[in-house]
């Protein structure tokens, strides 16, 4: 599918597990949780690795206050 006609979802899930639109559309439901799924986690992973560097920043900066 054309980058551009892409939508956020379907741009992300191709990223994280190669799986485009075309062949998501034509698994079986089952395969489609599990990719699912697998977007989930790999999300929730880069959320809770953004949160920890912005609390290593606050706590660096706190210390520097400190000191």
């Amino acid at each position: 599918m054309d980058s551009l006609k892409q939508t956020a979802e379907e741009k992300v899930r191709e990223k994280l597990t190669g799986v485009s639109q075309k062949d998501y559309d034509a698994m079986a439901p089952q395969d489609q949780l599990a990719i699912d799924q697998k977007v989930q986690d790999a999300l929730k992973d880069k959320q809770n690795d953004v949160a920890d560097d912005i609390n290593t920043r606050i706590r660096g900066i706190k210390a520097g206050m400190v000191a």
